[in-house]
Parts: C-alpha cells; sequence; structure tokens
C-alpha cells in the first residue's frame, strides 16, 4: 500500500475512534421494543426520526439506536424489521436500511452484530458512501472460526476470527482499508491451514497475498490484517 493509501487509512481509523459520527447524534427519546428470538429491535426517536437498534437485550438496543441516531443530522435514518435479520450456527446477521443503502453485520450475540452494523454504517459515513452487505451463504464456519464476507462497492472481501463476532470486526478492518483505496482483500475457500500447531490464513488482495499466522483465527486475521496496510 502506498505512503498515501497509509496516512488515509490512518485518517479513516482516527475518525472512527474519536466518534466522528457519534457526536452529532440526535436527541432520543425512551426506546419501544420487538422481541425476537435471541434479542431485540429497539425503536427510538430522535428529532421526530424513528431509529432502530439491535440487541440481545433492550438495553444494548436501545444504545445502538442511539449510535444510529448519529446519521439523522446528515439526513437520513437507519431502520431494521426482523425480517432483516438472520441466524445461524454461531451468530446472527442483520441489514439496516440507511439513507436509501443497505448496511449489514454480523456477531455472535445480536448486541455484537447491532455494533457490528454501527460500525460499517460510520465507515460509510466517514468515507462519503462505502455501503457493505451480509447476505445468506456469505458466512463460513470451519474447524477452529468463521469467515464473513461482505460485499463493499462492488468488490467483495473477506474477515477472519475465531467466533463470528471477531470475523465481523476483522472484515470491518479490511472494508476500512478498502474504502481508503488499499484494495479488497478476500479469503478463498481453504484459506486457513493448521501450520505447526499455528493458523496460517490467506487473503488475496487485488492479486497480491496476504497472510497471517497466530494461535488462533482471530490473532491470524489481525496478522493478515496488519500486513495487508
Amino acid at each position: 500500500m502506498s505512503v498515501k493509501g497509509k496516512f488515509v487509512a490512518a485518517a479513516f481509523a482516527l475518525l472512527l475512534q474519536m466518534g466522528f459520527v457519534e457526536s452529532a447524534a440526535a436527541a432520543c427519546g425512551t426506546a419501544t421494543s420487538q422481541l425476537f428470538d435471541g434479542g431485540a429491535i429497539a425503536t427510538r426517536y430522535c428529532d421526530g426520526w424513528p431509529v432502530n437498534g439491535l440487541g440481545t437485550t433492550l438495553a444494548d438496543a436501545s444504545q445502538n439506536a442511539g449510535g444510529f441516531s448519529a446519521f439523522i443530522p446528515k439526513g437520513y435514518s437507519c431502520l431494521l424489521n426482523t425480517g432483516n435479520i438472520g441466524k445461524y450456527p454461531g451468530g446472527f446477521r442483520a441489514s439496516f436500511q440507511c439513507g436509501g443503502k443497505i448496511i449489514s453485520g454480523v456477531g455472535s450475540t445480536a448486541t455484537d452484530t447491532g455494533n457490528n452494523a454501527l460500525g460499517f454504517a460510520q465507515l460509510d459515513a466517514a468515507a462519503g458512501s462505502h455501503p457493505c452487505l451480509h447476505q445468506t451463504g456469505d458466512m463460513t464456519q470451519f474447524v477452529g472460526g468463521f469467515r464473513a464476507n461482505f460485499q463493499c462497492n462492488g468488490a467483495v472481501l473477506s474477515g477472519m476470527g475465531s467466533t463470528a463476532t471477531d470475523a465481523g470486526r476483522n472484515a470491518l478492518g479490511f472494508a476500512e482499508l478498502h474504502a481508503a483505496g488499499g484494495g479488497a482483500c478476500l479469503s478463498p475457500n481453504g484459506g486457513v491451514r493448521l501450520v505447526s500447531g499455528y493458523f496460517e490464513v490467506t487473503f488475496y488482495c487485488d492479486g497480491r497475498v496476504v497472510k497471517g499466522i497466530g494461535s488462533t483465527v482471530t490473532t491470524a486475521g489481525q496478522d493478515a490484517l496488519a500486513n495487508a496496510h
């Protein structure tokens, strides 16, 4: 990755760490809930706009909705219904409608899934437009962990982790890299193997081979992300 690309990637990371989007959050009222197997969808009215959040508990879902309220000053809100929540062995997926764009998240719990989707929504806002979609069949479970694929601005990229939550976080990191011009990194089927007791993961980043090694799939995915920069 070029020096300029590394600078842009660092700038994106700094904006997200500083709460670039959250700082402009609207004033929100008390949440109402819709329950489903594994969690709740909270609805809050923020400056008159309905906003949804996802969580294992109503408190977590309400907090998640508060995070999504940050986009109201930008002229849109993010909405979610139970039809856009999926459950599979090891976790959940959810897709929010945010101003005409679909933005997804994955996680081991409903709370982690909502937070992952919020992270992708914050990236989209910081980048100008970089929505990422996760669909049925985009999560693969294997011995030792998970691979989560996302479609981001026409490119497919992956995240690897010992849990669905860690795979989602790793995918968000690769999406930040992609938004900063670092290329789309995809891990193929069979992209994980055991080498001398360690996990080795392989990503293909626009023709460049990037590997990561760790004692777990999560640490191997983190190592690959560091090596991709």
